[in-house]
């Protein structure tokens, strides 16, 4: 089962107005949910504490990198909901978590998008993803892309089904009804 929790991540608390505006609708539509906003400070923290063999390599990654390994980390040890700050959330995302998987956006153009990600704690698909992440990387900091996840989809939903599900949606960037990433750069 999903937890109902809703992590978000930023650089610092100095968000935009954007931001804010889209942070106080999720907060509103899931107010019997966990809330958590990780600073950059935090994610560090994070990780330092609760995986420490992945500290080096975090360190070493692009920003977008960083973000994308962290997320990994923490939804594979809690569990819970990733939304992208440049979301808007239509609907509270109930019916999603008595799911026991991995549930990601699949964008029409053979890539899977990670401005959002529903899962269960100690997610087998989670874990590969971040095993391959782990792996693959050498002196390429900017190497996790949305090409690269849907490569770990294609390969290991071919003996795992059960552990990962992706939503369609009519538009790239749609994650099915429940929201519509804006993709506002701020």
């Amino acid at each position: 089962m999903i937890p109902k929790r809703i992590i978000q991540i930023y650089k610092n608390h100095n968000l935009p107005m954007i931001y804010k505006i889209g942070q106080e609708i999720i907060r509103e539509k899931n107010d019997d949910y966990e809330y958590i906003f990780y600073t950059k400070r935090l994610m560090t923290t994070f990780i330092e504490m609760n995986y420490p063999q992945y500290i080096e390599l975090y360190n070493s990654l692009l920003n977008c990198n960083k973000n994308t390994l962290f997320i990994l980390l923490e939804l594979y040890k809690n569990g819970g909901i990733y939304l992208d700050n440049d979301v808007i959330l239509h609907k509270k995302m109930d019916e999603l978590l008595d799911n026991d998987c991995c549930i990601m956006p699949l964008s029409n153009n053979k890539t899977i998008d990670n401005y959002c990600i529903c899962t269960n704690k100690d997610n087998k698909f989670i874990f590969y993803m971040i095993f391959q992440i782990s792996i693959r990387y050498n002196s390429n900091t900017d190497f996790i892309t949305n090409k690269h996840i849907y490569d770990f989809y294609t390969t290991y939903k071919n003996e795992n089904k059960n552990d990962i599900k992706v939503i369609c949606g009519e538009n790239n960037h749609c994650f099915g009804n429940f929201l519509y990433n804006i993709k506002i750069n701020s």
